[in-house]
């Protein structure tokens, strides 16, 4: 075997391996990956759907099937996400369309459509663990900031 290849722990296919976080690359794809930590966790891949408690991985759902699977509705209707980015409260850690992204992000993306280019997506709820995509609005970042401020003067005045 030639420096730099290695072969898939899962499927054994030949590939160029990069370093990640020091450790070594050990699959050659994200979905040998999933696969392989489904069956250590005695599930079968075609059984394996969504990131859930039960430790069961998403192989071949459908994106919004897996979204909607891991969030929680609370009483005033907010979608909240279970991982919350450190310190900032947005939720995070939703693979889609090759990369991971904020779960107000993906939500939008899945149940809206695609975010146009030069807007972000601002929660009108003011909650930034919410995703529900009734709570969400694609706005310029300076709407955005201009709400923002809006919210905290009014949250001062109360």
């Amino acid at each position: 075997m030639s420096r730099g290849l290695r072969s898939c722990e899962h499927c054994g296919v030949l590939f160029e391996q990069r370093r990640r976080g020091g450790k070594p690359q050990r699959f050659c794809t994200i979905r040998c990956q999933e696969t392989a930590r489904a069956r250590r966790q005695g599930v079968r891949p075609a059984e394996a759907v969504g990131h859930r408690s039960d430790g069961t991985f998403a192989i071949g759902a459908p994106p919004e099937q897996r979204f909607l699977e891991r969030i929680t509705i609370d009483a005033d209707g907010h979608w909240l996400w279970p991982n919350i980015a450190t310190d900032s409260g947005y939720g995070c850690g939703f693979w889609l369309d090759g990369q991971t992204m904020r779960a107000h992000r993906a939500a939008h993306i899945l149940f809206i459509g695609p975010i146009p280019k030069g807007l972000t997506v601002d929660h009108v709820c003011r909650v930034r663990a919410c995703c529900n995509p009734e709570h969400l609005e694609a706005v310029t970042h300076w709407e955005n900031c201009r709400r923002a401020r809006a919210a905290k003067a009014e949250r001062r005045v109360a």
